[in-house]
């Protein structure tokens, strides 16, 4: 396997030398730089212009030979320096986006190739990508051993769950591109079959202010229903494996998502998943085998399959087990790793770049990462 020397490029403006992404790529040990920002524009074209030259100068400067793009802004204002280096561009998709004005698909168009996190993401983008200039690169996990049975109950009693009770779990930021309506009320449903029953919501209710908005929303749905009782809410939480570990069955209620590794992690924790059949979701969960996809906003469905699996634990653990086997070998970061490594070197081929198989490519590929949106 080739091997790849990569250095992280942030914009060169405050906000990025003191964002949390950058300090964690340090932190890692990886070598982080900056490259100038300019906004893309038609009228006033010398900023951007200057821009680019000294992101291609950064480039040269660097010995990069591949310059990889976290998402489409990046690569909205890098990929033209990218190329004015005479590398190629590679850009990164990693959520749906729902339109690209064509002014900015014209600064999109120094992109050699894309790499879009799930087919539906790549099918619903609204710039036309050729097959031969798009790649579906699913992303991997790391895997880590499952807890014990004691760890399991010390998790719950950490949180007060009643010994018999069965966790329904979420990891998910509070907000609205998360369906919690339909999942309020579908609980509504479950509790009345089985009240005995917890929901754990583990995510951002509370920090941000569109968070704690959101929630000040749909907890007036719960004491509607009257199910305070049954939710819980942990705020956010840097080390979400073992709250996995305390859930039985894992919840993901949604309006969007690109890939959600969420459901990844749940899955390499043993748990079985119901959720939302929208974007990449389907293109994780296999229906009938690791869990169960409902139809969006449908509160019903999701009630009806929550309930078969509290209700059949026999059939619940072999899609827990069905899942966590996917995520050994679909949905590791070492298939991941191997993915992305040939498709450097098929981006660089494609390109012409005299780069051998086995070589060291100095300090690329570099990176990018835009700051201006989370």
């Amino acid at each position: 396997m080739s091997t790849f020397r990569s250095i992280a490029l942030f914009p060169s403006d405050e906000s990025a030398r003191e964002s949390p992404v950058k300090r964690l790529f340090e932190d890692a040990g990886f070598d982080t730089g900056e490259y100038a920002k300019a906004e893309p524009s038609f009228r006033r074209p010398m900023n951007f212009l200057n821009a680019s030259r000294s992101i291609a100068r950064e480039i040269k400067r660097r010995g990069i030979h591949l310059v990889h793009c976290s998402e489409t802004l990046a690569a909205h204002y890098s990929a033209f320096g990218g190329r004015l280096a005479g590398v190629p561009v590679l850009c990164h998709v990693r959520n749906r986006i729902e339109e690209i004005s064509f002014r900015d698909q014209t600064f999109l168009r120094p992109v050699s190739h894309w790499a879009f996190v799930s087919k539906d993401t790549w099918d619903h983008f609204p710039y036309r990508v050729r097959a031969e200039r798009g790649t579906v690169l699913y992303d991997g996990i790391e895997l880590a051993p499952l807890c014990s049975n004691d760890e399991r109950h010390q998790y719950r009693t950490e949180w007060k769950i009643p010994k018999e009770a069965t966790v329904i779990g979420m990891i998910a930021r509070v907000a609205p591109q998360k369906d919690y309506e339909t999942l309020i009320r579908a609980a509504a449903e479950v509790v009345k079959a089985e009240p005995n029953v917890r929901f754990m919501i583990v995510g951002d209710h509370n920090q941000a202010d569109a968070h704690r908005e959101h929630y000040n929303l749909i907890r007036k749905d719960i004491v509607g229903l009257e199910l305070e009782r049954y939710f819980i809410f942990t705020g956010f939480q840097a080390n979400v494996t073992k709250f996995l570990d305390l859930m039985d069955i894992f919840v993901l209620s949604t309006n969007a998502e690109g890939l959600p590794l969420v459901i990844i992690e749940a899955m390499a924790r043993n748990k079985p998943v119901v959720a939302t059949a929208v974007d990449g979701v389907p293109e994780i969960v296999i229906q009938g085998e690791t869990g169960f996809l409902v139809p969006h906003n449908d509160h019903l469905s999701l009630a009806s399959r929550l309930l078969t699996l509290i209700q059949d634990p026999i059939v619940a653990n072999q899609f827990g087990e069905a899942g966590f086997r996917a995520a050994q070998t679909k949905w590791s970061s070492g298939r991941f790793a191997k993915d992305l490594n040939e498709l450097y070197l098929r981006v660089l081929k494609s390109e012409q770049t005299n780069v051998e198989s086995g070589a060291n490519l100095g300090s690329g590929p570099m990176v990018t990462r835009q700051q201006d949106t989370p």
